[in-house]
């Protein structure tokens, strides 16, 4: 939550401020939500197109490998940042698992890489289940995906969201927005 302070806000901050919000809310019709829900029986592998670029696949026990797979199906490269983690914590394969957080309570820590297009970045569940979010950008936007896996064994449970937000065009921050006390701004 974002509080400005009332100490002396000059009339020229607060409505500079007011046009950085409206600028970086944008139209909500540009925005879409979509519902991830694949329940495949072992041996099986469903495929979620999100749209933009980006196509989530569970893969449920096809030849040994329990995972879920983000593929950017767009003709650009893009990011995907994320942080998740794992329950109970099980070795996966070798290298199968870039940037597994530490479940412990000690810290979380935020990973990512570039996928380049027709390509994929891959994160195992073999018999555990794994929660996180994972933020996927290209030159189309930003896709925001909260996820839940689980491994029963003969079958495998993904549930979860996609926020999909636009890149916005002509974004122009007021002038002197960064010149304002770091006072005056405080974030909650």
């Amino acid at each position: 939550m974002l509080t400005i302070t009332q100490k002396s806000l000059p009339r020229r901050h607060l409505a500079a401020l007011i046009a950085l919000f409206v600028a970086l809310s944008g139209p909500a019709s540009a925005q879409s939500i979509t519902a991830i829900t694949a329940i495949p029986q072992a041996g099986n592998n469903i495929f979620k197109n999100l749209g933009h670029g980006l196509q989530v696949a569970t893969i449920c026990h096809d030849g040994g490998a329990v995972k879920i797979a983000f593929q950017n199906l767009g003709s650009d490269d893009a990011t995907l940042n994320w942080w998740y983690g794992m329950h109970p914590y099980k070795a996966q394969p070798t290298g199968s698992n870039p940037g597994l957080l530490n479940a412990s309570g000690v810290g979380v820590n935020a990973y990512g890489l570039v996928v380049r297009a027709g390509y994929e970045q891959d994160f195992w569940f073999i018999g555990v289940q794994i929660e996180g979010q994972f933020i996927f950008a290209n030159n189309e936007g930003n896709t925001t995906v909260s996820l839940h896996a689980f491994d029963g064994t003969t079958f495998c449970e993904v549930r979860g969201t996609a926020l999909f937000a636009p890149n916005q065009s002509g974004l122009k921050v007021p002038r002197d927005v960064f010149a304002w006390p770091n006072s005056l701004i405080t974030k909650d």
